[in-house]
C-alpha cells in the first residue's frame, strides 16, 4: 500500500509512476495494493487529523497499522527534489 500521500502542487504529475511502482511490485509478489488518496503535506495538524476521519483514508491507515513488513523510500533529497520544486522545503 501506498505509505505516504501526493504532492499537490507538484510541478509535474508523477502520481502515475508511483501507481504504476506500487501495481507492479504487488503484481510481481501476488499481492493486493491500496492508494492512500491523500496529499503529503497538509497545513495544519487539524486538516490531518480529520482527513484521517475519512473512510477510505482511515481504511488506509489501518491497514498501515496491521502490515508486518514496510518497504519505504525518502526518494531524492536535493534541490530537483519535488517537495523541494513545490515549495514544501528549501535546498537548505
Amino acid at each position: 500500500m501506498q505509505l505516504n500521500g501526493g504532492i499537490p502542487n507538484s510541478l509535474r504529475n508523477i502520481s502515475s509512476l508511483n501507481e504504476e511502482i506500487l501495481i507492479n511490485f504487488a503484481k510481481n509478489y501476488e499481492g493486493d495494493w491500496h492508494f492512500l488518496p491523500a496529499p503529503s503535506f497538509v497545513d495544519t495538524p487539524f486538516i490531518a487529523s480529520a482527513m484521517k476521519q475519512d473512510s477510505k483514508i482511515n481504511e488506509i491507515f489501518t491497514l498501515m497499522d496491521e502490515a508486518q513488513i514496510v518497504i519505504f523510500s525518502v526518494g531524492t533529497i536535493n534541490k530537483d527534489a519535488m517537495a523541494v520544486k513545490s515549495g514544501y522545503f528549501t535546498e537548505e
